[in-house]
């Protein structure tokens, strides 16, 4: 047994369960997300009313993406190389003018909405950045989105009379920041 699947063996055995059943649901969670990933490279997001997600609606976005890229990160499974690279590019092409992204995905009609935000601008960047991936340089957004007491605000958007953008100047979303 190499290293890994001793770690495997052992851990199976913690939890009570053979090392070829943990191997079949590893098996099976990468056949699931697979089969749930979209030609883009987004993964199927549901909207239901209830936890069943029966008569669920697709919701397009990077969020959920970002977070299956972070789960499967150190994952070692045959073609898991295919399925991680269509993320990535998926959530390389949801980033918008300034290096931030927003809940829904440009296929998603609420996507003209709602202004991007930090929590999807700061889990895309960090999956792309866990990755080895380009990461915008777009810590100067989280430090403008701050209100006085020093806490963050969610939305990327004009917080004061003169306007969030208006103030920082639309120049400076160019250059090495996009």
């Amino acid at each position: 047994m190499s290293p890994p699947d001793q770690n495997a063996s052992n851990a199976s055995s913690a939890m009570g369960i053979s090392f070829d059943r943990l191997a079949e649901a590893i098996r099976e969670g990468m056949s699931f997300l697979s089969d749930k990933q979209l030609p883009s490279g987004e993964f199927v997001t549901l909207l239901g009313a209830d936890h069943s997600l029966q008569g669920g609606v697709f919701d397009s976005s990077p969020f959920v993406t970002a977070h299956i890229l972070q789960a499967l990160h150190g994952v070692q499974h045959p073609g898991i190389g295919e399925v991680i690279r269509k993320a990535l590019d998926y959530l390389r092409s949801e980033k918008e003018l300034g290096g931030v992204w927003r809940y829904y995905s440009r296929r998603q009609w609420k996507h003209c909405r709602i202004p991007p935000d930090l929590d999807d601008t700061a889990c895309a960047s960090h999956a792309l950045r866990l990755y080895g991936e380009a990461v915008p340089r777009n810590e100067w957004i989280f430090r403008s989105c701050r209100n006085e007491k020093g806490l963050f605000r969610t939305w990327i958007a004009s917080h004061d009379r003169k306007g969030f953008f208006h103030r920082l100047g639309w120049l400076r979303l160019l250059g090495d920041w996009i």
